[in-house]
């Protein structure tokens, strides 16, 4: 993975994007494994972990996003530990998220599927399922930086 060109994107609706300039033309930015900076704040202790999510996690390809100018406020270089915690997360979600996300999403689905057969509804205090499924996924997939 190219790491010298890791930036941080600030888009019109946001959204901050931590990925890869790997092409930019008069009217578009090219962004290549765009991962979503998310704040997740803990009521129990008050500490704030920052996470960086996939940007689309359920389409088919997403290594490079083609972004309209129009819609980016800012381009800017990561410090060096946000572009080590980017290659670190791009690298694990390859690695281990996807085929866990899959899995999770089947395991969902199984579950949904079977409960419509028997024309009962969800159970939500199942703890290994859930209904709001993005929920589900993100509880069980987020990475963490103290």
């Amino acid at each position: 993975m190219n790491n010298k060109d890791v930036c941080i994107v600030k888009l019109l609706n946001g959204d901050e994007l931590v990925g890869i300039l790997s092409s930019e033309t008069e009217h578009t930015v090219n962004i290549e494994n765009p991962l979503v900076v998310e704040e997740q704040y803990n009521p129990d202790d008050g500490t704030s972990n920052i996470i960086l999510t996939s940007y689309i996690p359920f389409s088919k390809s997403h290594q490079i996003l083609n972004f309209s100018k129009f819609h980016v406020i800012q381009i800017l270089p990561v410090i060096d530990e946000v572009k080590r915690y980017y290659i670190n997360s791009v690298t694990y979600n390859q690695s281990y998220v996807s085929d866990n996300i899959k899995s999770k999403l089947s395991a969902v689905n199984d579950y949904m599927e079977k409960k419509m057969e028997q024309k009962v509804p969800l159970e939500p205090e199942i703890p290994e399922y859930s209904n709001n499924v993005l929920s589900f996924i993100h509880k069980n997939t987020s990475k963490s930086i103290h």
